[in-house]
């Protein structure tokens, strides 16, 4: 079985969006694993490029993260129109998969930690994955969340326990 290693930070970075996610309707063909968290091929999941501060800089970016733009060149600037030209991105380490919310504010978590439980997330690899849109979430202590919804391959998910 192959071992993932990933930095705490997308961790972080997702835990919020990846709540709504694992609180899905379990799916009668899976017990136990939620039918949100159980994406087919194709469909279209969220990840966070990361924050942008109040003056538009990255705040953190994810890292294990490569965004690229209409010529596959790397996109390294915060800027909103640079920003709107992400048509791929490039993840070198798993990252978590979670319910787009497309413009609106990010959910409040559950202040008590919950068990563990599988989270879809996107492994790593070369080959690009692309970009659908981008959006950015206002964040509760001020800045904007960067959120990328991607259409990702069967092949290129996995369940990953947090």
């Amino acid at each position: 079985m192959p071992k993932f290693s990933f930095s705490p930070l997308p961790l972080l970075l997702c835990l919020a969006l990846a709540t709504p996610v694992l609180q899905a309707q379990q799916s009668p063909s899976s017990p136990g694993i939620p039918s949100a968290a159980a994406p087919q091929a194709g469909d279209a999941q969220c990840i966070l490029a990361g924050r942008l501060s109040s003056e538009g800089r990255w705040a953190p970016q994810t890292k294990g993260m490569q965004l690229l733009d209409t010529a596959g060149k790397p996109v390294s600037s915060a800027a909103q129109t640079v920003l709107s030209s992400i048509k791929s991105v490039r993840v070198s380490s798993p990252m978590l998969l979670s319910k787009c919310n497309a413009g609106q504010a990010m959910a409040d978590g559950d202040a008590s930690q919950g068990s563990k439980s599988p989270t879809p997330a996107l492994t790593a690899g070369n080959a690009p994955i692309e970009v659908q849109a981008m959006a950015t979430l206002p964040g509760r202590a001020g800045g904007q969340w960067v959120e990328l919804r991607v259409s990702v391959p069967a092949e290129r998910v996995v369940m990953l326990t947090r």
